[in-house]
């Protein structure tokens, strides 16, 4: 077994693409996990691509391959790529980009079984995303102790957490943010950070406090650090940096009830906040923290 060719993710993105490849050759049954059509090579691309985008905004380098066969990042990773989309097209997703992980590994590259942990451990909370009683308790529980924790491990990493909690973003829109602080923050408020689908955040007022530890921040810890550290901080191996998002749903919700509003007005605005589209990917949120 080998890793991808190639020094950065563009050139192991190329080189896993290629590798996939059987353009008209035959299908050899259902073990066949190779290439063999333009319809299923535009979504391969697409998948390599959008883990190599994911795995770049975190900052983090390396081989891609290595990189799929952890399983915290591949669970984050999944998790955040899937936020936003129906079951049935979360569903489609996790199954495509698990058919190209057996293909790579069919095409003789290195993939720890970590991926396949990831992948049925999303896919089981996709499949049950519209069971009532299935519940996922994804929101830190004692979010004020995780942060301290978090400032006695490593001040960067609690910043990172405290910008996801306060304002409900990806692990990469919280890092974009804290690398480039005066790019998005203008009189107190963030301007400017994009979601995903190129979907711009409403404007969200920050406190000076917040503003002067992303001033202070000395160097950014990578993303499989702040898994690490957030594991450590909660207490609980199975935490992911995607449960800020979980937090800040469950959060917002509760203090937007609390202040007299109805609960589909309150949603509304959670899920304004949260760069949803739709209500019920919100509320899919709630269900779960």
């Amino acid at each position: 077994m080998a890793n991808l060719r190639g020094g950065t993710f563009e050139k192991q993105v190329k080189d896993a693409f290629h590798r996939l490849a059987k353009f008209g050759e035959k299908r050899h049954g259902s073990s066949d996990h190779g290439t063999h059509s333009d319809a299923l090579a535009i979504k391969r691309e697409m998948y390599l691509r959008d883990f190599a985008k994911f795995a770049k905004s975190i900052g983090i380098d390396g081989k891609i391959n290595d990189w799929m066969g952890d399983q915290n990042l591949l669970k984050e990773f999944l998790s955040d790529r899937i936020d936003g989309l129906s079951k049935s097209t979360s569903i489609d997703y996790i199954s495509g980009f698990n058919s190209m992980i057996q293909g790579l590994r069919e095409s003789n590259i290195t993939i720890d079984r970590g991926a396949d942990r990831a992948i049925d451990l999303v896919r089981t909370e996709v499949k049950n995303w519209d069971k009532p009683d299935y519940r996922v308790d994804r929101s830190f529980q004692n979010p004020d102790q995780v942060i301290s924790n978090l400032q006695q491990i490593r001040f960067e990493s609690s910043v990172i957490a405290e910008i996801q909690r306060e304002f409900g973003y990806r692990t990469s829109e919280a890092y974009e943010l804290a690398k480039n602080p005066e790019e998005y923050i203008k009189d107190n408020q963030i301007i400017g950070i994009i979601g995903k689908g190129n979907h711009e955040y409403i404007a969200k007022p920050i406190s000076s406090e917040l503003i002067e530890k992303l001033q202070n921040i000395n160097q950014l810890p990578s993303h499989n650090i702040y898994l690490k550290h957030i594991k450590e901080a909660s207490e609980n191996d199975q935490a992911v940096a995607h449960d800020w998002r979980y937090t800040f749903a469950k959060e917002t919700m509760e203090s937007k009830l609390a202040d007299g509003k109805s609960y589909n007005e309150a949603l509304k605005e959670v899920s304004k906040e949260m760069n949803h589209h739709r209500p019920d990917i919100t509320e899919y949120y709630l269900a779960r923290s």
